[in-house]
């Protein structure tokens, strides 16, 4: 989502919002078709693990299947003067690391 509303040229802010809501509205649906008959079937909690494996590593086929292996680059245009893009990053993950 956020590639697609960056090359339409979104705010980004709008941008997070669509991709949240569209990822809302697609878990919404797949607990409501996939998860849940099997929780009504009585599946344990192992069954279900593997089952949220199955699905996940479905879609990430899918997903390479239609787009392609190729991954796109979202440019950031928000660093300080004289300061690479990817320096912020960098000291925002370090940031985070320090946290944790």
């Amino acid at each position: 989502m956020a590639y697609l509303s960056c090359s339409a040229r979104l705010d980004p802010w709008r941008g997070m919002v669509f991709g949240g809501l569209c990822g809302a509205v697609f878990l919404v649906l797949l607990n409501r078709f996939l998860y849940t008959p099997f929780i009504r079937r009585g599946a344990r909690l192992f069954t279900m693990i593997i089952v949220t494996i199955a699905v996940s590593l479905i879609l990430q086929d899918r997903l390479q299947a239609i787009w392609g292996s190729n991954f796109f680059g979202v440019r950031q245009g928000h660093a300080r003067h004289g300061q690479r893009p990817s320096d912020l990053a960098g000291a925002f993950s370090r940031t985070l690391g320090g946290l944790a």
